[in-house]
């Protein structure tokens, strides 16, 4: 009979050591047999686990070296001793980890446990949770109910078969519990960050920035017949952000799903595309077409549209005959040449701003071909050729997310956009950080200091792709993106704030419409910034000279002026730098 997989892949990872200093109660047998432990090698093509003793406990250092295509293709098996267990009998894994290397976004490794019990085999008692470790030596507990009767055949395996990583665990321990006890007993890691708490200093200081870099004063006077109009009932209403907040999209969502782009419509003032504007997707002739449509029916809606990305320098990101002529640099400056002449040329005057190169610090295929990263400059001096009104950026990754700690891989992204920006004599606009956030939550103090760091390049700053891989704790999500947008709208050099996505289906990690386009907690988290407190409307009445005079975030406003029955209305813009007067004269 097939086995039944209790698999645990598990949300492993916090800013705090607070929540993890926890004991887990007495009581508890470890079933591991750790001396036997010590016997158990695993090193092949895909990677190793080194084994060690490390302060009486048994330590493992495992690394991936490349990604199987099955993740179960990289594990290891913990022996365990023999023992009769019932249905719905608490358990609990408990371990040290820490992450040393990672080539995920998050910055984070990742682990599967698999506890698997004889005689189960129902697919509807799988279960599944994020996978992340935090870059500091943290304590995790799991707790979980045995599924079925089992006694000897039960396995635990630790699955790591995922991209390229290196991480050390320690003190591993699957504890048996007594049939009875108090399963709500049990500690679960609990993830946290620091600057939670409402009064937290970091907070109240970037509401004062907000108030202060993202209002202006403006004034309406109201004239009749060329006199001022006191008491005369007004009211302003802002309609639309100066301030990029915005989604990845798609082209067939666009086009095809009208449920889909009214919601874009509804929560957003930028789009860029997901996959439809990189080189691999446009190297498809007869779709170009279908994006094109996409795009101007975005513009059509006042829609700013983002292009991502130009050269993406990496063989697998993409056409094959990129790879093909490797040995061949006039080939590929050929093909890059053609590539760009192809896009901008098609979408000249239709995108606000691209990408030009895309995650360089760890792509690079292209640069090695030439022999040095000129390529990339010329890129940039490209797009400015070709289309010198869309505004030009580098995107990157690991900056702001795992825990914003990786001091080498930012000290390398400022000085290679000051690079860029001497070679290309500044045809770099702009800075994307991605911030696909994992468990090992950055602190807003953290994303502030980093933000301010990069802010002295006197460049653009994007939250060019935010997402978060906590999946099983809505009220976390919410909470987070909400510290999270506090933080970068709080700065002025962040003039963009980007999902990357926003429907369940598509984008869990950035969900904040569920399938039936209803908003989720980190929806309404969105969309009462946006559409709440950051938005800014007023009712009243013109002072002795005819006017209002008032303060609001920058935008698009309409107004309505209510004057001997009638009802006047009509627009106005607040931007940034402007000393914004409106006159209405009645009529």
């Amino acid at each position: 009979m097939k086995s039944k997989y209790l698999i645990l892949i598990f949300l492993l990872s916090s800013s705090f050591s607070l929540l993890f200093a926890q004991e887990f109660p007495m009581g508890g047998e470890n079933l591991i047999l750790s001396e036997k432990l010590k016997n158990t090698k695993v090193d092949n093509e895909f990677g190793k686990i080194e084994m060690a003793n490390a302060e009486n406990t048994l330590a493992l250092t495992a690394t991936t070296i490349k990604q199987p295509k099955f993740v179960y293709n990289l594990s290891i098996r913990f022996p365990l001793q023999t023992r009769n267990i019932v249905p719905d009998q608490p358990l609990l894994l408990t371990f040290q980890a820490r992450t040393l290397e990672s080539s995920k976004e998050t910055a984070e490794a990742k682990v599967a446990w698999i506890f698997r019990q004889a005689e189960s085999s129902a697919p509807k008692d799988v279960i599944e949770k994020a996978v992340s470790l935090s870059s500091k030596w943290q304590t995790y507990y799991l707790p979980f109910k045995a599924l079925k009767t089992s006694n000897a055949t039960d396995i635990l395996a630790m699955h790591f078969g995922f991209t390229p990583q290196k991480f050390e665990i320690k003190n591993i321990q699957l504890l048996l519990y007594p049939v009875g006890f108090d399963f709500a007993k049990l500690p679960k890691t609990k993830i946290t960050y620091a600057g939670m708490a409402s009064n937290s200093k970091w907070r109240i200081e970037a509401e004062k920035r907000i108030e202060a870099i993202r209002k202006g004063n403006f004034s309406l006077s109201v004239n009749f017949k060329g006199k001022p109009i006191k008491n005369a009932s007004i009211s302003i209403q802002q309609k639309k952000h100066y301030f990029r907040f915005g989604t990845a999209v798609s082209t067939v969502d666009i086009n095809t799903n009208p449920k889909y782009l009214e919601t874009v419509e509804k929560l957003f003032n930028t789009v860029v595309f997901e996959n439809d504007l990189k080189a691999k997707a446009w190297s498809i002739v007869n779709k170009q077409p279908a994006t094109i449509d996409a795009i101007n029916t975005l513009k059509s809606d006042e829609i700013l549209v983002k292009g991502h990305a130009l050269l993406w320098p990496g063989f697998q990101y993409l056409p094959e005959v990129y790879f093909e002529n490797k040995n061949n640099p006039d080939k590929i400056k050929q093909l890059i040449d053609s590539h760009f002449k192809s896009i901008l040329s098609q979408t000249k005057g239709k995108i606000s701003h691209w990408d030009v190169v895309n995650e360089a610090y760890t792509n690079k295929d292209i640069s090695t071909i030439f022999g040095s990263n000129e390529i990339l400059f010329e890129a940039f001096r490209k797009a400015k050729s070709f289309d010198p009104n869309a505004k030009r950026y580098i995107n990157e990754y690991g900056i702001l997310s795992g825990g914003g700690i990786n001091i080498t891989k930012q000290d390398w992204y400022f000085n290679f956009i000051k690079e860029i920006d001497s070679k290309t004599n500044g045809a770099i606009d702009g800075l994307g950080m991605q911030s696909h956030i994992g468990t090992d939550l950055t602190p807003p103090t953290t994303v502030i200091e980093v933000l301010n760091r990069f802010s002295t390049l006197n460049k653009e700053i994007a939250i060019s792709e935010f997402s978060i891989d906590i999946l099983d704790d809505d009220d976390l999500r919410a909470q987070y993106t909400r510290d999270f947008m506090i933080t970068a709208f709080s700065i002025p050099a962040v003039k963009e704030y980007l999902f990357w996505g926003f429907y369940a289906p598509r984008h869990p990690k950035a969900a904040l419409v569920d399938e039936n386009y209803s908003l989720t907690k980190m929806g309404k988290a969105y969309r009462d910034l946006v559409f709440d407190t950051w938005n800014t409307k007023w009712e009243g009445k013109t002072n002795e000279k005819g006017e209002m005079v008032h303060r609001g975030f920058y935008g698009d406003y309409e107004y309505s002026v209510q004057y001997e029955g009638k009802e006047y209305k009509g627009t106005f813009a607040l931007m940034p730098n402007d000393l914004t007067a409106i006159k209405i004269n009645l009529k």
